[in-house]
């Protein structure tokens, strides 16, 4: 009996029964080969789009990071630029938080705390002290307590104590061994605009028991080439950086500027 489907006319089938079979054998082992060739390619071409798909998860979770950090970055060097021109000003604080807030909004939910302080140089962070303050004021809900942190050595003949924990009253010398800094939330951040007169510091409030949100170090406090050897002035900003896929781990990231004040008249 002749196959009629081969695909050469020349080519005979094969007649005999062992021919058969050995014909038989040879197309299973294409038909296994090809299949295995193609469960290979399978294989392959899910590996290629993994490894594909983790670069560009990569490429997407380091732009978000950078921009995140960018945003943080750019929000220390605006608030340090304004708290320099302010100076001595009693809302030198409010000014350098409102001319930055568009950057610190963009942040959102991400800000901790924002710390501005007393630097002992150019290179210098935020002291310990000031940091562990902030910490320790997160659980605080009212937006009107005043967080930070003031030791000073005092220079009038009068105050026999070697360091003094109240701003109020006293004039102090700079020391590098000198700390004050005043802590701001997003709780207190909320405040602005409508409650400018939070972070503007009197005196005589104070005294009355209604200390501005600035009272630990404000601005009529602090030295311009004016008045004295002059104050560096830092902002140190603390984030926590969620990650989107993975990739980068979730972190606390700091952002830290430092200027000089620049002399400027007492409002």
């Amino acid at each position: 009996m002749m196959i009629t489907n081969c695909k050469s006319k020349n080519q005979k089938a094969p007649t005999s029964l062992p021919e058969r079979i050995r014909m038989t054998r040879f197309l299973e082992k294409r038909r296994y080969a090809r299949n295995g060739e193609r469960g290979a390619a399978v294989v392959e071409g899910a590996l290629i789009f993994g490894i594909f798909m983790g670069i560009v998860l990569a490429v997407i979770e380091f732009g978000l990071f950078f921009m995140f950090w960018s945003t943080g970055r750019n929000a220390a060097t605006e608030a340090g630029h304004e708290v320099a021109i302010a100076g001595r000003s009693t809302n030198a604080d409010y000014s350098a938080l409102y001319v930055s807030r568009n950057q610190i909004r963009r942040l959102g939910g991400a800000i901790d705390y924002v710390i501005i302080y007393k630097a002992k140089n150019i290179k210098a962070t935020a002291p310990a002290e000031c940091i562990a303050a902030a910490e320790a004021g997160k659980s605080d809900t009212d937006p009107l307590t005043p967080h930070g942190v003031f030791r000073a050595t005092p220079t009038s003949a009068l105050m026999s104590s070697p360091l003094v924990t109240s701003v109020e009253g006293f004039d102090w010398n700079s020391n590098s061994s000198d700390i004050a800094c005043n802590v701001y939330y997003p709780r207190n951040l909320a405040l602005m605009p409508a409650q400018k007169s939070a972070f503007t510091y009197d005196f005589l409030q104070a005294q009355a028991g209604y200390p501005s949100l600035d009272r630990f170090w404000p601005g009529p406090r602090r030295r311009d080439w004016i008045n004295g050897p002059v104050d560096y002035v830092g902002t140190y900003i603390r984030t926590t950086y969620t990650s989107t896929t993975g990739i980068v781990p979730s972190r606390k990231v700091n952002h830290n500027s430092i200027v000089q004040i620049e002399p400027r008249r007492t409002q």
